[in-house]
This record gives C-alpha cells, structure tokens and sequence, in this order.
C-alpha cells in the first residue's frame, strides 16, 4: 500500500512539473512556425520565427525568386543583439526563439530569402519554405527626418517606446523573448530583444524605425496611433497587447505605451423636465486620456428628435399623441474612441410634462392661470419661464388660451 501510495505521490509530482514547464517537441528536425519580416529599412531586415525546440538561426538570401542568385555583399548576423549580450543570444535559442538580421541591402529593392534552422540537441537542419516560392521582402525607399507642413520643412523625431516583458505567469522575465511592436500606417513591424540595452525585464522599440505602408519613408508619430506589441516568446508562446503611441512632443523619449481605456463621460447636462412645446439643451463633457478623438451618437430610445450632433444637442419630444403616458423619455448617449473602438454607454430621462401645467405639478388648474396671469406682458428667450407656454419668448394671450384649452387635464408631473 505504502509503495502503491509512492508511485502515485510521484506520478503527480511529475504531472505538476510538465504543468509547469514550456510545450517541447521532441527533439529532431525543427518544426518553423509564426514567421514574420520585420525591422525593413532602406538597407536591412530581420526575419523572426519559432521554433519547437532549442536552435540556431540562420538565412539564405537571394536576389531572384527562383532562388539561384545569392545576394553578394551583406552581412547575416544570427540573433542581433546590439549591446553584445551572449547570454540574451542564448537564452532565445533555448527559448526557440529565432532572429536574424541581414545589412548590406539596397533601398527599394526586393530579396528573397529561405529559413535555417538547426537543432541544437540533434544537430538537425530544417529550412523554410522548403520549396518556391521563397519568403521576400521589398526594402525601404527613403530615410526622413523632416515633412513639409505647408511651405515649411520642419524636422521630426518619434520617442522609444518600453515595456516590461514577463512569461506567461506574470512574474518571470522574459529573457530571450522578442518585443514586437506593429503601428497603425506602419509598413513592417520593430523588434527588439527584452534587455538588449535595458534592464530586464523591459524592451524598448525605437519608434524612428518606422517607415510609411504607402511612402515606404520613414513615418512621423503624432501620438495615438493604435500600437499592438506582442511578447514573442517561443516555446512559451506569444501574447499580444492593444495599446496606444503617446502623445510626441518631438524630443525623443522613452516612454510607455498608453493602455486602452473606456472614454470618460465626466458631465453630462439636461433639463430633467420640459414642456411638450419645448426643447431640452443637452451637454456632455469627455475624457480619453491623451487621445481626444471621439465620436458622440444619441439614441431617443422612447421617440422624439435629438437636433444637432456632437457633445451639444437639443432634445425636442415627439407630438403629446406619440408620447409615452406619464413615462419619461429615455436617451442614450454612446462616446467611442475613434483610436482604440472602446465605448462608454450612459441612460438618462427627460419627463415631459403638458404645456399648460406651468408649475408642473401633473394637472392644469387654478395655480397655472395665475401664473400665467402674474407674468402676464413679459418677454426673454425661448422658454426662458414655464410661463411662456408656447415658447415664443412672450407670455401673452396665446399662453392663455393653451391653459384655458387644457383647464383640468392630466399629465406627467416633474419630480
């Protein structure tokens, strides 16, 4: 019993170490996954790529298609690791975690290019594709750094973005892990390796990398454009994060991406109560942290007309035969973030009230006669009082008569 007892305590032991440790193929030819061209320039590129086990990197570049030219004259560095860090280099290939850079190249000029990867347990090779077509890649046209605003040529400098790269249990550094940062208008991704030149656990993406899908020139940042950067980890997987390029205020810096944040309705002003003759001023104020790109939609969930657009509107009610009976209106109000897509939603009520019930206290009577009477001859603004029953900015006879026409109905009271 005690021995039976033994080999199950061991078998689970066994089951929770496996639970623990990264998905390993077994060791043989490399299996190539996720592979990706990055970091194009005018005279490089990087190709990244997975592996199913420990390995090697390298490629093979050719300047035809068919792959019978190889390209003369560049470099081929295997894992590029700028500050010269061998144990970040060996900590990507035991991760599966493969990169190469090829330098030398001409501007706007295609390549095509073949994977090679080896086993570092078996010394196995296996290449990708392993027949045509071969991966390309087209390089860069120009490097900028300055645009023309109107009639002036006005230099720019985008900021470096960091990030601190953990595995997937959120606390062990991704050592040997690529960070891979994709921006909206951008034609290839960046990537960097987690502590090539910053302390582990971050990795920083210099933003002046980035080159135009359309211009194929290098791209200037305003700030708060979409920014997707993923943890490329190997054979622990991959996570990706939506978030957003800070605002650039053209002095290089290092910052943090912005995370997506619901956008904030911080004041949102109404009359709770208006006159079936009238119409209720509506002002909604926002936040979105630093990207204010916002669009405003109203919905009237319960009738009536929402007259303008934008964070200023008027609510006017529909006709007293549409309305509800003594229901207050309900209106939605929805702001999105034109960046990130991400939206907050708000309901609020409007109570309609009958034009002659001045004092809104859901009848027409007496009180309301001798309110009209009181102000009787005065003017203002538009429903500047609840006097001024039809909303002609003068309480006159025709306030009158809307309250002698209405003398002892019903309708919805204002709270």
């Amino acid at each position: 019993m005690i021995d039976t007892m033994k080999m199950k305590l061991q078998r689970v032991g066994a089951l929770l170490i496996s639970l623990l440790l990264p998905v390993v193929a077994q060791a043989g030819i490399p299996e190539v996954s996720h592979v990706m061209v990055t970091d194009v320039t005018t005279v490089s590129f990087s190709a990244i790529w997975i592996a199913s086990e420990p390995s090697t990197p390298d490629l093979q570049v050719f300047t035809d298609a068919a792959g019978s030219v190889p390209a003369t004259g560049i470099d081929v560095e295997p894992h590029p690791v700028d500050s010269g860090n061998e144990t970040i280099r060996t900590a990507a290939e035991d991760m599966g975690v493969m990169k190469v850079r090829v330098t030398g190249l001409e501007a706007d000029t295609a390549y095509y290019f073949r994977l090679i990867t080896r086993s570092k347990t078996t010394n196995e090779i296996s290449y990708f594709p392993e027949a045509l077509p071969l991966q390309s890649v087209t390089t860069e046209v120009r490097t900028e750094r300055s645009e023309i605003l109107g009639i002036n040529e006005i230099p720019f400098s985008n900021d470096l973005i960091v990030y601190d790269c953990y595995l997937p249990d959120g606390s062990t550094f991704a050592d040997g892990a690529l960070l891979l940062a994709e921006v909206e208008g951008a034609d290839y991704p960046i990537s960097k390796f987690v502590g090539d030149g910053i302390t582990t656990p971050a990795a920083y993406i210099d933003l002046n990398n980035l080159f135009d899908v359309n211009s194929r020139m290098t791209i200037p940042l305003d700030g708060c454009e979409s920014i997707t950067l993923t943890r490329y980890m190997g054979l622990y997987g991959i996570i990706t994060a939506q978030l957003q390029v800070p605002d650039n205020n053209q002095l290089t810096e290092i910052k943090s991406p912005i995370s997506l944040v619901s956008p904030e309705i911080s004041d949102l002003v109404f009359d709770s109560c208006i006159s079936e003759r009238g119409r209720s001023p509506i002002t909604l104020s926002t936040e979105d942290s630093q990207c204010d790109q916002l669009t405003v939609v109203w919905e009237p969930l319960d009738g009536g007309t929402i007259i303008g657009s934008g964070e200023n509107v008027l609510f006017n009610p529909s006709a007293p035969s549409t309305r509800p009976a003594c229901n207050p209106y309900r209106i939605k109000v929805t702001v999105t973030s034109d960046v990130s897509g991400l939206s907050t939603s708000q309901e609020f009520a409007i109570t309609v009230k009958r034009a002659g019930d001045v004092n809104g206290d859901g009848v027409v009577n007496i009180i309301d006669k001798v309110i009209v009477r009181d102000t009787f001859g005065q003017r203002g603004a538009l429903g500047w009082i609840d006097a001024d029953v039809n909303y002609d900015g003068f309480v006159n006879i025709l306030d009158k008569v809307i309250v002698r026409d209405q003398f002892g109905m019903t309708g919805c009271a204002c709270q």
